[in-house]
């Protein structure tokens, strides 16, 4: 790790330490508060390490009927977001389908030689040059 960080230029540095800093503010955001502040990436960190703590501690704290009660309500709405994720899935393929018979019900149809009456024909032809 020491000769990758030596190894990289002061611009690719401040590239990634510009993400780190943008991720680190949509943690914050997300998990602290949701204003703008302008406190350091550092100060924001802690502040984020502090949150995750305290809403350990209380899940600790929680008795453990309710904490499964929660978790099966959890659970739940993943199931009916999954399920719900599955039918936009089946109906975005339906419409492919759909799109798809469109285009080809739409499309030039290709005429088709039919072979069987030139044989028929060839066949009485010779067999009543026969008799």
């Amino acid at each position: 790790m020491v000769q990758l960080h030596v190894s990289l230029s002061s611009q690719d540095q401040d590239k990634m330490l510009d993400a780190l800093d943008e991720k680190v503010t949509e943690v914050y955001s997300a998990c602290v508060e949701n204003g703008i502040t302008d406190l350091s990436t550092l100060q924001k960190v802690a502040k984020i390490e502090s949150r995750v703590f305290s809403l350990l501690q209380s899940l600790e704290g929680m008795p453990v009927e309710r904490l499964a009660a929660v978790k099966k309500v959890k659970d739940s709405e993943k199931r009916s977001r999954m399920r719900e994720e599955k039918l936009m899935e089946q109906r975005e393929k339906q419409k492919e389908r759909m799109k798809r018979y469109l285009e080809r019900s739409l499309a030039d149809s290709k005429k088709i030689v039919r072979l069987i009456p030139l044989i028929s024909q060839s066949i009485t032809a010779a067999t009543s040059k026969s008799f």
